[in-house]
């Protein structure tokens, strides 16, 4: 029998991203980084990364959709209740 993961916690992470603008601009203070909102199970909370996941199987013991982000992006990382 397959041992089950034990303790899956739920968070929000709240981090910003590289924008493009694809037009011509003259107000440059109007242009800022994107701010993202990714939910997802906590897999790793590194010093330099934290990692997400959609998913987890019970199955095959795997996590599926993984999402990578740099701890430098992140500007808060909140646990849901779930």
């Amino acid at each position: 029998m397959k041992k089950r993961m034990k303790k899956k916690v739920l968070v929000e992470v709240t981090w910003h991203d590289a924008a493009r603008y694809p037009t011509w601009t003259e107000k440059i203070e109007e242009v800022s980084p994107a701010t993202c909102v990714t939910v997802g199970y906590l897999v790793l909370n590194g010093r330099k990364n934290i990692v997400t996941a959609q998913s987890w199987s019970d199955d095959i013991e795997r996590w599926g959709g993984i999402w990578v982000i740099p701890r430098g992006w992140v500007t808060r990382v909140r646990r849901l209740k779930g």
